[in-house]
């Protein structure tokens, strides 16, 4: 953590040129600071790594609360994003950082006004921590090196949300329990195919997940935030993919529930994956990255109420077929 022009808090990747990433310490340091120096945030822990580290959960609210019962009674819009979930592809915990400095400095941030934020920008600690610069090859940077995808014990956390094997994921389990956020954004960085893109996204597919959430993310919300972020920053977006061989077809992941962003879409909410371009240089991965998250929440405030009323009526039809199931209701088994 260093300080930059008017005593601003600076990432790593900030004050090392766009050359570097956080350690577990530096994240620790810079989240511990934002807690102390803003009335708006409050700092602990989702639970700890399976190597004993700390996995801090920012929640920034104004007026600020501490625990799920007071962001249930503070009426507000409940919303979760997380960085590092695959430690190599870091530009979302840095962009999560700058996002809590920029609202930490702000009381009056209009975010503040309708949302309670929750920000957990290093999902897993322990990959955080195995830096080598070969981690990830062919990635854009940072050229001092990246974590490692799997957690300690060896598990990719993005295919243990049906399971729960790792204390990692059990306690993203617990923060989906208790908090009950209503739109979830775990932030990424591609693997695959070449396009024109610096950031791509996709939201829930799986047909056990209601088609009304499924259509709404699919054909209003995350083409609103894709012009949005153009028209503000330049930056392009469209749909995460994979181009087959021949360059015919470009289609998303499956959608089982091992899978985070599909697995959360089951729950019947708002479940966002974003993917920044691996190719793309570092700085830009971070900025589109901060900029889509931000996008992604104002959406939510200023559509609190859709949000509110598509995740009440999916969820209270859900309860109804459960206490009145019929014998031709349709279940998705795979």
């Amino acid at each position: 953590v260093a300080q930059g022009d008017h005593g601003k808090l600076l990432t790593v990747a900030e004050s090392s040129d766009w050359k570097g990433t956080a350690l577990h310490a530096d994240v620790i340091t810079l989240v511990e600071r934002l807690a102390k120096s803003s009335s708006v945030v409050r700092l602990t822990e989702m639970g700890k790594s399976f190597e004993g580290r700390s996995m801090p959960l920012m929640i920034l609210a104004n007026p600020p609360v501490s625990t799920p019962a007071e962001a249930k009674a503070s009426g507000k819009l409940v919303v979760y994003a997380q960085g590092g979930i695959h430690s190599g592809e870091c530009c979302g915990k840095e962009a999560l950082l700058m996002l809590a400095r920029e609202i930490a400095a702000k009381p009056d941030h209009p975010l503040l006004k309708h949302l309670v934020i929750l920000l957990a920008p290093i999902y897993n600690p322990d990959g955080n921590e195995r830096v080598r610069k070969n981690n990830r090859p062919g990635q854009a940077g940072p050229v001092l090196g990246m974590g490692q995808r799997a957690t300690a014990e060896g598990y990719d956390l993005n295919r243990d949300n049906t399971k729960l094997d790792s204390p990692e994921a059990q306690s993203l389990s617990r923060v989906m329990n208790t908090w009950d956020p209503l739109l979830v954004i775990d932030t990424h960085t591609t693997n695959g195919s070449y396009h024109q893109n610096t950031l791509t996204f996709d939201g829930p597919v799986n047909p056990a997940g209601d088609a009304r959430i499924i259509d709404f993310v699919r054909e209003t919300y995350l083409p609103a935030i894709s012009k949005s972020v153009e028209a503000e920053t330049g930056y392009k977006t469209t749909f995460y993919g994979n181009s087959n061989r021949d360059k015919t077809k470009w289609t998303t992941y499956e959608g089982r529930p091992r899978f985070g962003t599909r697995a959360r879409g089951i729950r019947g909410i708002v479940s966002i994956l974003t993917e920044a371009y691996k190719y793309a240089p570092y700085k830009d991965r971070i900025l589109c990255t901060q900029a889509i998250v931000e996008h992604l929440f104002r959406y939510a405030a200023e559509h609190r109420q859709t949000f509110r009323q598509l995740i009440g009526q999916v969820r209270a039809d859900t309860v109804a077929k459960g206490r009145d199931p019929k014998p031709d209701d349709q279940v998705a088994v795979r």
